[in-house]
């Protein structure tokens, strides 16, 4: 009977002996070359673990072995180029046993070592500074040491993890030492090409009459376009910002708001967003807090119509003008324009001629700060038509249309000058507690505009097809000036446009900052106005009838008292209007005047007999004293006044500041590739006169050898 053929399967090695094989063969590998490499014969040692790590081995230990013998030949190698060559598999051999066992601080110290080796035939410094960051990043606790580390290159036993940390530090420190030296020689070596070529440009222009200036730095718009049609800056084509201007007759594309990115067409949507999004308190008042925003004085006012506020102011003659204002008395339909233009005769008082100027120039810082309110107007008024009631009749004084010119205090004296200006000086130091610094912004006229050295410099667009520079701009030295300044590529402005769109969002974030503050002074200042109003409102109401009570003081102060308690109830049951509380304020003050007043007269004895004069002198004080608080309540109306149209003023200077920050200024990206464009231009042509010229000057030379070649023949 025949035999049974053994199974294949019976004679296959298993799975796991297969593995044990060729473990065995790898660990036998590595200590044939272990050995052959103590003996000195580097050569066989190389050949030896070359072999076994060939197999694809997943151990490390090959590839450790492999770059301690390669460190060992390195030590007796003189030649330059083999010794390169062996170090850079050394360091190939290290790496793949750190991407084998990439948690070992031993073996990326090794590997930084023979990177520091290298960089000693290149410039393999930021390789270095990477592998000793990502080795130093190791926590203590995922290192596991393998006992296997080369060390810094060699057979040096291991370190620990504190002085293997402290060798990668050390050669961290001195890598970026290295890389800022390189660095600095680069900047140098680049900044003295660019200064030689800045040169040679100037030797070419000078030689040129302006006409051959201006055609050389006239740049067709179309070349432009085409010559950096695929450059992209900050993700955008050239092509696409050319065809952008053209389409919208601007170089600002759209906002992009500067605390969530959002984008936006306009600055109208922008602003809404920035309200009800973006800032909690929003920047819009309400209805009854903007009812009370004051009318703003400014330049193209009819108040500017004529020469009172805008030519000096001299002092009027106070006798001469009666007579003449008696003289015309009959002549009652004069306009508020005829009485301004009016020849008045003057007075030669230097006193009045110098508050008169002050009190010009306080009008005239207001005017320049933006808070000039037709209330400041209307005080001047009010206090000169009050002080002239003394000399003049009520239908004088109707006929000067005092209530509609600050004509009037060239009537007044030095004394009500004085006081004037005080109160004016009051409402300006009001107006300069709080200042912005705020950036310009170039007005957009689709005109490629730049600003160096205190002087702006304008390329007009002709037709959409060309730009060309003012005359005053092709001077030679502020030209190359304005042209070496900025970007020297496109790479570099992509770089410098990064820069300047964290600048602008970081300013972004402050200018929200600050319109919220002043949102927040707004509001409060036009609250504050509002209670001042409502004030006013109700002691004006009692001052008119205080009057018409003529010589019965004592029952209109029974009928305050009267009121108070009235009031008063609604107050305690919480139905007291918003008016009443001011009412109850006015009644509170008037009643406090009349009773300190009673109080000192009765405490000096200087009471008078009969009722009648007593109540007359309650009437005098209490009216006194009535007329000063509501001058001083209009002097604080003045005030908030002032702040409230400062606070106008600087949140829309914040705005245009805002909407400059928000916007991709194209305009920076077209200034630079011109004024890169009009460089490489002039640079070529530099090149071609600097040519030329050496060329003529060796055709004199070789002329001028010639010559004493022949004359020496002769002699």
């Amino acid at each position: 009977m025949a035999r049974k053929k053994p199974s294949s399967s019976s004679s296959s090695p298993s799975p796991a002996t297969g593995s044990v094989e060729k473990e065995f063969s790898v660990m036998k590998g590595c200590v044939d070359a272990l050995r052959a490499c103590k003996k000195g014969s580097h050569s066989r040692a190389i050949t030896i673990i070359k072999e076994v790590c060939r197999g694809k081995t997943n151990c490390e230990d090959p590839y450790i072995i492999q770059g301690k013998i390669f460190t060992d030949y390195v030590r007796e190698i003189a030649d330059g180029r083999l010794k390169h060559r062996i170090l850079k598999e050394a360091a190939e051999s290290c790496k793949r046993a750190m991407e084998l066992y990439p948690y070992s601080i031993d073996l990326g110290f090794a590997y930084a070592g023979f990177l520091y080796e290298l960089c000693d035939y290149g410039n393999g410094y930021e390789e270095l500074a990477q592998e000793c960051k990502r080795a130093l990043s190791i926590e203590p606790e995922a290192h596991n040491s393998s006992g296997k580390g080369m060390g810094s290159g060699g057979f040096e036993p291991d370190l620990t993890v504190e002085e293997t940390r402290e060798g990668l530090l050390a050669m961290l420190e001195v890598c970026q030492w290295k890389i800022n030296e390189m660095v600095l020689n680069e900047g140098r070596a680049y900044t003295e090409c660019v200064m030689v070529m800045k040169q040679r440009v100037q030797i070419c222009l000078n030689s040129m009459v302006d006409t051959e200036k201006r055609e050389l730095v006239r740049v067709v718009l179309s070349d432009l376009e085409a010559h950096f049609k695929d450059h992209m800056v900050l993700g955008i084509k050239v092509s696409e910002i050319f065809s952008f201007a053209k389409n919208n007759q601007s170089w600002w594309s759209q906002l992009a708001c500067r605390h969530c990115e959002d984008t936006f067409l306009d600055f109208m949507s922008y602003r809404e967003h920035i309200s009800h999004t973006c800032m909690a308190a929003g920047i819009t008042l309400s209805s009854e807090l903007a009812s009370v925003i004051p009318i703003q004085v400014r330049r193209d006012s009819h108040w500017f119509s004529n020469k009172t506020m805008v030519g000096t102011w001299e002092p009027i003659d106070i006798s001469e003008a009666l007579q003449c204002i008696h003289h015309s008395h009959s002549n009652n339909n004069s306009t508020r324009e005829e009485v301004e233009t009016q020849e008045w005769p003057l007075s030669d008082d230097p006193k009045r001629r110098m508050f008169l100027g002050k009190i010009h120039d306080m009008f005239s810082t207001l005017l320049g700060r933006h808070c000039l309110a037709e209330s400041h107007l209307h005080l001047v008024m009010q206090y000169a038509k009050t002080e002239l009631q003394t000399i003049l009749s009520s239908s004088q004084l109707l006929c000067l249309h005092l209530d509609e010119t600050p004509l009037g205090i060239r009537f007044l004296g030095v004394d009500h000058l004085q006081r004037l200006l005080y109160h004016l000086l009051v409402v300006i130091q009001a107006a300069s507690d709080k200042k912005y610094e705020f950036t310009v912004a170039v007005a957009d006229d689709f005109q490629i505009k730049a600003s160096y050295n205190g002087r702006e410099v304008t390329f007009v667009i002709h037709d959409g097809d060309y730009a060309l520079p003012a005359e005053t701009e092709t001077e030679t030295d502020f030209l190359l000036s304005w042209l070496y300044s900025g970007p020297n590529s496109v790479g570099e402005l992509e770089d410098f446009c990064s820069r300047q769109r964290e600048l602008n969002k970081q300013r972004g974030e402050q200018i929200l900052e600050l319109l919220g503050e002043n949102h927040s002074c707004l509001t409060s200042l036009c609250a504050k106005k509002r209670e001042l109003v409502g004030y006013e409102k109700a002691l004006e109401a009692y001052l008119n009838e205080f009057e018409e009570m003529g010589e019965r003081p004592r029952s209109y102060v029974s009928f305050m008292e009267s009121r108070s308690q009235e009031l008063q109830e609604e107050a305690n049951t919480r139905t007291l209007s918003h008016s009443g509380r001011f009412e109850l304020d006015v009644i509170a003050n008037i009643l406090d005047e009349v009773y300190l007043r009673d109080y000192q007269l009765k405490k000096d004895k200087q009471v008078l007999e009969t009722d009648k004069d007593e109540e007359s002198t309650d009437y005098l004080f209490t009216a006194l004293s009535k007329k000063i608080e509501r001058d001083q309540n209009r002097l604080e109306l003045c005030k908030h006044d002032a702040k409230i149209l400062q606070c106008i003023h600087n949140r829309s200077q914040l705005e245009l500041d805002l909407e400059r920050v928000s916007s991709t200024d194209h305009m920076l990206v077209m200034t630079s590739i011109l004024k890169l464009y009009i460089r490489r231009r002039l640079e070529y042509m530099a090149k071609k006169h600097a040519e030329k010229a050496a060329a003529d000057e060796a055709n004199e030379n070789s002329k001028a050898t010639g010559h004493r070649a022949r004359r020496s023949r002769r002699n």
